[in-house]
């Protein structure tokens, strides 16, 4: 896909088209940001540092998503054989005790009861409940997908507790090296909130970042704008106005996308520290839960046999 683009592209340039109205024409493989950063290098005659500002500012970004995703690795595979063990567990399993047990007329304990139910149910409609689960994600992930629905989720994970913290920390580590490589690239700051406001992808920063501009056309400070909005951190704004003040917002900021990278980097492998231990110990629970219902109706069946 990107030679044929690339070898597209040649061809678009050979027609004298400019460069970023040929990256425009493949938006899923080239960011807004990357295309609005591509015409400005055009327009000022400076392509190549706006290049190189953009690929820096990509590499950190990436680097944010590449920590998070290592992060969930192991906890999504001890998810996934947990899962397909206790379905293994409940849809052949179970059938062959609960015939075994029926057999021998076993006096059977509440856990061993309760076990058999859920294996019944499962034999009965699991492929109405695994029909239903794949529709359920289907139509989820397809609503997420869609505009209202990406902006109820946002606005819904901002009130999740430890999640609403790792966002609004990684976004505003986007926030401030954006904002920051733009600054130095000599942009003029609505021009920068137009193109931030593009490349947000946050409904709660995305839609706060119009008003902020309004108030900067209005002659406001940035950071007088930011302290209006909730989703800016208060140590943020902070920066911000100290920056601004002493005119070292550059600075200022680029300090501040360090910090909330590294806080990222901290909470995301934090959880991923707390979360892998109580994994295990929900599967020890479900393997032993499981056990204690095999074994004991067992010792009822031996002294029958006895």
């Amino acid at each position: 896909m990107l030679k044929a683009a690339i070898l597209d592209m040649v061809q678009e340039l050979e027609q004298g088209s400019p460069f970023s109205a040929s990256l425009a024409k493949y938006p899923n493989m080239f960011s807004a940001f990357y295309q609005r950063m591509t015409a400005v290098g055009e327009e000022t005659g400076h392509l190549e540092p706006m290049m190189r500002r953009a690929a820096d500012y990509m590499e950190r970004d990436a680097a944010i998503v590449s920590k998070g995703r290592r992060a969930l690795v192991y906890p999504s595979i001890v998810m996934v054989v947990g899962i397909a063990a206790g379905f293994v567990l409940v849809i052949w399993t179970v059938p062959a005790l609960t015939r075994l047990f029926a057999e021998f007329e076993a006096e059977l304990p509440l856990t061993t009861r309760i076990l058999m139910a859920v294996g019944d149910i499962a034999g009965r409609f699991g492929l109405h409940i695994a029909l239903a689960t794949m529709s359920s994600a289907v139509l989820g992930g397809w609503y997420i997908r869609t505009k209202g629905g990406a902006r109820r989720r946002d606005y819904l994970l901002m009130r999740v507790p430890v999640v609403s913290g790792i966002i609004q920390t990684s976004n505003m580590a986007r926030f401030t090296s954006t904002l920051n490589t733009l600054l130095k690239a000599g942009l003029p700051m609505p021009h920068i909130l137009d193109m931030l406001t593009t490349a947000a992808t946050h409904a709660p920063l995305k839609e706060a970042l119009g008003p902020v501009k309004e108030d900067l056309l209005a002659g406001e400070r940035l950071g007088q704008a930011l302290r209006k909005h909730d989703v800016f951190p208060r140590l943020l704004v902070q920066m911000v106005s100290t920056g601004e003040e002493s005119g070292s917002l550059e600075t200022n900021l680029e300090a501040a996308a360090s910090f909330y990278e590294e806080a990222t980097a901290r909470m995301i492998t934090g959880i991923t520290t707390l979360l892998e231990p109580m994994l295990v110990l929900f599967i020890g629970l479900a393997i032993g839960f499981v056990a204690v219902s095999v074994i004991s109706p067992m010792y009822s069946i031996v002294q029958q046999i006895k």
